[in-house]
């Protein structure tokens, strides 16, 4: 998801992944674009403003530059903020330790990036190439529709593998995309991801994997419209 909602190399920017960073430079809908575009000279990007809320001044502490994966007990949650949040940490920590067999999760494989974010994951473990654990940054984040409880006839709460089971959650999420370089096993610049082109607003449908109960990405199109990223696209622009 990195988006590094999520951009750095995979999903959210180089991914998605996901007012709130994520952490990684590959994005969700970027992974496999980033491959196919993907060069051996970095390419001059915009400067922008970002809020970071998962990195911090030290790379030690980033979830991503760690050996072993971020948890995933958030992702647990119906909160959509905190359940995003988490599966871009981990996103980010797959990018910098590719394993296809990781996607599953973050993503259901029927989700529109699953398939994407697999190969993206073979083609960089088969290359011994990986991104760096610098975290996603995301911009902007609201929640769309929450979850709600799902109830049987009678009233009682569906359970699914001892967890509430809840109906889809949204949420809009604004992530910048970063040019990301691809790392080689011994750490050298070997290329690098597609360009960065800044903020990029993302709308991502979150929903239970039936096995788990944990919230996975259903869908993560980059299409967004949403009252609240209106109202913090003016408080950009007064900035500016």
């Amino acid at each position: 998801m990195r988006s590094k909602a999520l951009r750095n190399v995979a999903l959210w920017s180089v991914t998605f992944v996901t007012s709130t960073a994520i952490s990684s430079a590959v994005s969700v809908g970027s992974y496999t674009e980033a491959w196919a575009s993907g060069h051996r000279t970095a390419p001059t990007s915009k400067s922008v403003t970002t809020t970071t809320v998962m990195g911090g001044g030290n790379p030690s502490t980033w979830p991503a530059a760690k050996p072993y994966p971020p948890s995933l007990a958030g992702a647990y949650s119906p909160n959509m903020k905190t359940a995003f949040i988490t599966l871009a940490k981990y996103i980010d920590w797959v990018a910098s330790h590719p394993n296809p067999k990781l996607v599953a999760n973050y993503a259901a494989p029927s989700s529109n990036i699953y398939a994407g974010q697999v190969f993206l994951m073979r083609q960089m473990q088969k290359r011994h190439l990986h991104l760096p654990p610098t975290p996603t940054i995301v911009d902007f984040l609201a929640v769309v529709k929450a979850p709600s409880l799902r109830r049987s006839s009678t009233g009682l709460v569906l359970q699914v593998h001892h967890h509430p089971l809840y109906t889809d959650g949204i949420i809009a999420v604004v992530i910048t995309e970063v040019t990301q370089p691809y790392l080689n096993s011994a750490n050298h610049v070997v290329g690098y991801t597609a360009k960065g082109t800044g903020p990029k607003p993302w709308t991502i449908e979150l929903g239970q994997d039936p096995k788990s109960g944990q919230f996975v990405i259903i869908s993560y199109y980059g299409v967004m419209l949403h009252e609240s990223l209106i109202q913090w696209e003016h408080r950009v622009e007064k900035k500016e």
